[in-house]
C-alpha cells in the first residue's frame, strides 16, 4: 500500500489507505435484509455478546458499599424526593440515568445496573465510527469493539454502579469527535463533543485529565505541524517560539520546586471537608478567606505571571510573523486538510456551530448540576466551592485513601488486561519511535501516525496521572485499559487486513496454518503441563487461615523434580519459529507467530473476563473486587425481610440495624420495610424487642450490649471483605507511604531511585525459582492465594422465640 511520504513528513496529516474491499451493496437499492453484509452481521454479533454478557444475571451480587449509595440516593430522586449535588458521591449523571431507570422498571438490585450495563454494551458499539480507513478502518474497528467485549476490567465495570463506565464511555466519544472533526469538521461532531463534555463533568473528576491530556496532545501537534511548516522560510521565529515554551516551562517548573513550602501548604489548606477534621469547615467565611489568601499566594500570583507573560508573548510573536509575509495570510490559513490547525480554523469560521457547542455544553452541565433546576447551589459545588467538585477532591490528594502505592496499576495491568499491555503497549513504543523520526529525520510515520499518536498519549498519559494521584482504586485500571485496547486494535485490524489480502491473492498456504497451529498448540501445552506441575496438594500447617479453609497450596517434590517438562513447548515454539523462518521468511513468520499470541492472550482475557464477572463477582480473590459486600448480607437481610413481613400482622417483626457501621448496604436493602429502624452508636437501645438485629461485630460482643443480648442467638458473617493486600504491597519501596505499607519499612531504610529500582528487581527474581513459578502462575491463572482474604465482620441476631421461623425460612 503506497504512502505519501512526502506529505506526511511535511504536514504531518492523516493518510488515506485504500479500504479492505467488503461485498456490500447500497441500502437504497435493495431490502433490509438484502443490503445485509458480512459487516453487518458480524457487528450484529458482537453487540449481540455484548448485551449478553452485560446484562445476564445483574442482580446476583450484593451491592458494593458505594454501589448503595448511588442505588439508594437514585431511588429517593426516583421517589419523589430530593438530589443536590455532593462531590463526596462526584457528579450527578448516575443519580440521574439511575433515577431514570427505576421510574421505568422499578427498583432492584438489578435494575440499579442496567444503566451500565446499557453504556457498556454502547462502548463495545462506539468502534463503528471510527470505520474510516484514515482510522481504525472497517476491519479494525471490528476488532476493537470485540476486544472491548472480552476486556475483563471493562466488562466488570459494565455490571457495576459506578461513575466509571460513563466515563469511559464518554471519553471514547469525545476522542471519537475530535478525530472526525479534524478529518471532516462537520458541526455535528462539535457540537456532540460539547454536550458530551459537560456530562463528563457531571460524572466523574477523572475527565479533567483526560481533557488535559487531550488538549495537550492536540496544541503540540498544532505547535509542531505549524514550525515545520514555517521553519524554511522563517527560522528566526521558528526558534523564537521554541524558546518561548521552554523558558515558560522552566519558569514553572522553578516556581512549583524552589517555592517555599509555606507557600504550597496555604494552597492545599483548603477548607473541604465538612466536619472538620482534616482542615477548616467549609463555612462561607472560611471559603473567603480561602479565596483572598490565594490572590497573595505567590505560587498561584507567580503561575498566573508565567503563564499571561507566555500568553502575550505568544501572540506578539504571531503577529509579527504576519507582518513579515508577503501576503496578509492568518498563521493557520496554510493549513493542511485533516491537521489540527486545520480543524481549529474551522471551528473559529463556524460561529453558528461553535455557539451551538457552547450552548449544548451550558444547558447539560445546567440541567443536571443543578437537578433539573431545583438546586441552582449545584452551580457552585461543581465550580468554586471550596467543598466542591474540584477542591474537594485536590484537598483529598494528600489524603489517600486506600494507601495504595505507586505501582498499584503496574501489579494490576498484568492480571487482566494481557493485550493492552503487550500488543497495545508495543504499538504504543513504536509510534513514539516513528514519530521521533519523523521529527527529526523527516522519514515517513506509517499509516494513521496522527490518530495512532493521539491514543499513545493517552494511554500512557492516563497512566501517570492514575499512578500519581493519592486515590488508586481498582475501577479506575479501566480508563488505562480503554487507550490500551484501542491500540491492540489497530493491530488485530491490520493482521486480519493482510490475511484477506494473502488469502484473496491464494498466498496463505498449509504451511502458515501449520505454523499458526502449532505456535498456539505450543503455548496451550505449555499451560496445561503448568496447571499440572503446580496442582501439588494443600498444606494446612503452612499458613493454617489462609483461604480461611485449606491452608496454602505447595508443589510435590515429584513435580519438581519434573520440573524441566516446562521447556518442552518453549522448544517446539522456538521449533515453529525456525521452520517458518527457512520455508516462509521472517516477515510472515512474524506475522503468524503475532497472531498466535493475539489469539492467546485473548482466550486468557476471555477465561480471566468470565472468572471475574460471573464466578467471582463478590469474593475478593480478585484484585478488582474491593471492600465488596459479602453474599451474607444480601441473604441475611432477605431473610429478615421475610420475617418481618410474616410477623407484621401481630404487630411484631422490628429489624434493627447499626448505622454506626452497617448504614450501607443496609438504607439500600431494608428501604422498602416499614417495621426497620436503625440505631447510632455503639449501644442497642434498653427496651428493643426487634425481631432481628443486626450490628457490628465488636460492638455485639461488648459487655453494655449483653443483657439486651441475652434473649438472642447471634452468628458472625464477614460484612465486607478484601483481597489480601500483602500479596502486592511489598513488590517495591513506595517513599510516599508511610513505612510499613510498602518495601519501605521503615524510616531510616534508604529509598532512594536506585533502591526503588533495586526492590524490583529483588523481587522480580522470584520469578527464578520453581516455588515463585508456581505461586505467581496459579495466582493469575486460577487466583489461588496463600494469603487470608481481610474481611470486616458483622453479627445477625434473632430473637431467641422466632428461631424456629428463621430456620424455616433459611432452610
Amino acid at each position: 500500500m503506497a504512502v505519501d511520504s512526502q506529505r506526511l513528513g511535511a504536514e504531518g496529516a492523516f493518510p488515506h489507505p485504500e479500504p479492505v474491499s467488503w461485498s456490500s451493496t447500497k441500502a437504497a437499492s435493495k431490502p433490509l435484509l438484502a443490503s445485509l453484509t458480512v459487516e453487518h452481521l458480524l457487528w450484529g454479533g458482537v453487540i449481540l455478546l455484548a448485551c449478553l454478557t452485560r446484562f445476564w444475571d445483574l442482580g446476583h451480587k450484593a451491592l458494593h458499599h458505594d454501589e448503595s449509595l448511588h442505588a439508594y440516593y437514585s431511588w429517593v430522586w426516583a421517589e419523589g424526593g430530593t438530589y443536590t449535588h455532593d462531590p463526596l458521591m462526584h457528579g450527578p449523571l448516575l443519580f440521574f440515568l439511575n433515577a431514570f431507570v427505576y421510574l421505568i422498571f422499578g427498583d432492584s438490585d438489578a435494575t440499579s445496573r442496567y444503566a451500565p450495563a446499557f453504556f457498556g454494551v454502547l462502548i463495545v458499539s462506539l468502534p463503528w465510527l471510527l470505520r474510516k480507513p484514515q482510522f481504525l478502518g472497517r476491519w479494525g474497528a471490528l476488532a476493537t469493539g470485540f476486544l472491548l467485549l472480552i476486556s475483563p476490567t471493562i466488562l466488570y465495570q459494565s455490571r457495576y454502579i459506578r461513575h466509571d463506565v460513563y466515563t469511559v464511555f464518554g471519553v471514547f466519544l469525545m476522542f471519537i469527535c475530535f478525530v472526525r472533526y479534524l478529518d471532516t469538521p462537520d458541526r455535528k461532531w462539535l457540537i456532540t463533543l460539547g454536550a458530551t463534555t459537560a456530562a463528563m463533568l457531571a460524572n466523574h473528576e477523572i475527565i479533567v485529565a483526560n481533557i488535559v491530556i487531550f488538549g495537550g496532545f492536540l496544541y503540540a501537534a498544532l505547535l509542531i505541524e505549524r514550525l515545520r511548516a514555517w521553519y524554511p522560510e522563517s527560522r528566526d521565529l521558528v526558534i523564537s517560539i521554541i524558546a518561548l515554551h521552554f523558558f515558560a516551562a522552566m519558569a514553572l517548573a522553578a516556581i512549583v520546586l524552589f517555592m517555599p513550602h509555606t507557600y504550597v501548604d496555604r494552597f492545599l489548606a483548603i477548607p473541604w471537608d465538612r466536619r472538620g477534621a482534616e482542615s477548616l469547615p467549609p463555612t462561607r467565611a472560611n471559603q473567603n478567606a480561602y479565596y483572598k489568601d490565594l490572590l497573595t499566594n505567590w505560587l498561584i500570583v507567580g503561575l498566573v505571571l508565567v503563564g499571561v507573560a507566555f500568553v502575550v508573548g505568544l501572540v506578539y510573536l504571531l503577529r509579527s510573523r504576519k507582518k513579515t509575509t508577503a501576503d496578509e495570510e492568518g498563521w493557520m490559513d496554510t493549513a493542511p486538510e485533516n491537521s489540527v490547525a486545520h480543524g481549529v480554523r474551522a471551528i473559529t469560521g463556524d460561529y453558528r456551530g461553535l455557539f451551538l457547542a457552547v450552548a449544548a455544553f451550558v444547558g447539560v452541565f445546567v440541567f443536571l448540576f443543578t437537578s433539573i433546576f431545583t438546586n441552582w447551589h449545584g452551580l457552585a459545588t461543581s465550580t468554586i466551592a471550596t467543598d466542591g467538585t474540584y477542591l474537594y477532591w485536590l484537598g483529598q490528594h494528600d489524603v489517600q485513601r486506600g494507601e495504595q502505592p505507586w505501582f498499584y496499576f503496574l501489579v494490576m495491568l498484568p492480571q487482566y488486561e494481557f493485550l493492552p499491555i503487550t500488543i497495545g503497549a508495543g504499538i504504543a513504543l513504536l509510534t513514539c519511535w516513528r514519530g521521533f523520526r519523523t521529527l527529526f529525520w523527516g522519514k515517513p510515520a506509517g499509516p494513521n501516525f496522527q490518530f495512532r499518536m493521539m491514543l499513545t498519549v493517552w494511554f500512557f498519559g492516563i497512566f501517570a496521572v492514575l499512578s500519581w494521584a493519592g486515590e488508586k482504586m481498582p475501577w479506575l485500571i479501566v480508563h488505562i485499559a480503554l487507550p490500551g485496547t484501542i491500540l491492540a486494535g489497530i493491530v488485530v485490524g491490520r493482521l486480519i487486513e493482510r490475511g484477506v489480502e494473502s488469502f484473496n491473492a491464494r498466498e496463505l498456504g498449509w504451511t502458515d496454518m501449520a505454523l499458526f497451529g502449532g505456535m498456539v498448540a505450543a503455548v496451550i501445552g505449555w499451560f496445561l503441563i503448568s496447571a499440572r506441575l503446580t496442582y501439588g496438594n494443600f498444606n494446612a500447617a503452612c499458613a493454617p487461615t489462609a483461604n480461611a479453609r485449606n491452608g496454602c497450596r505447595q508443589v510435590n517434590d515429584s513435580d519438581l523434580n519434573m520440573w524441566w517438562v516446562l521447556i518442552i513447548p518453549p522448544l517446539v515454539f522456538i521449533a515453529f519459529l525456525a521452520y517458518g523462518l527457512l520455508k516462509r521468511g521472517w516477515r510472515t513468520t512474524a506475522i503468524v507467530g503475532l497472531t498466535a499470541a493475539i489469539m492467546v492472550l485473548g482466550l486468557l482475557e476471555i477465561r480471566v473476563g468470565w472468572r471475574l464477572a460471573y464466578a467471582n463477582p463478590d469474593v475478593p480473590v480478585e484484585m478488582m473486587v474491593y471492600t465488596q459486600t459479602a453474599p451474607d448480607v444480601k441473604i441475611g437481610v432477605e431473610e429478615a425481610n421475610q420475617i418481618s413481613r410474616t410477623l407484621a400482622a401481630e404487630g411484631d417483626g422490628e429489624v434493627l440495624f447499626d448505622t454506626n457501621s452497617l448504614a450501607w448496604p443496609y438504607w439500600w436493602y431494608l428501604r422498602h420495610n416499614e417495621q426497620a429502624n436503625s440505631f447510632g452508636g455503639t449501644t442497642l437501645p434498653e427496651d428493643t424487642d426487634a425481631a432481628v438485629i443486626f450490628i457490628v461485630s465488636s460492638s455485639g460482643n461488648s459487655q453494655e450490649n449483653a443483657a439486651v443480648l441475652a434473649n438472642y442467638t447471634g452468628v458472625e458473617h464477614p460484612f465486607r471483605w478484601h483481597f489480601p493486600e500483602e500479596t502486592y504491597r511489598f513488590f517495591a519501596l513506595a517513599p510516599e507511604l508511610r513505612p510499613g505499607r510498602s518495601a519501605w519499612l521503615s524510616a531510616d531504610q534508604p529509598h532512594g531511585p536506585f533502591d526503588i529500582l533495586k526492590s524490583m528487581a529483588e523481587s522480580t527474581a522470584v520469578l527464578f525459582s520453581a516455588d515463585g513459578q508456581q505461586e505467581m502462575f496459579r495466582m493469575i491463572v486460577y487466583r489461588d492465594l496463600n494469603d487470608e482474604l481481610g474481611y470486616f465482620s458483622y453479627q445477625i441476631y434473632v430473637r431467641n422465640d422466632l428461631l424456629p421461623l428463621w430456620a424455616e425460612i433459611r432452610y
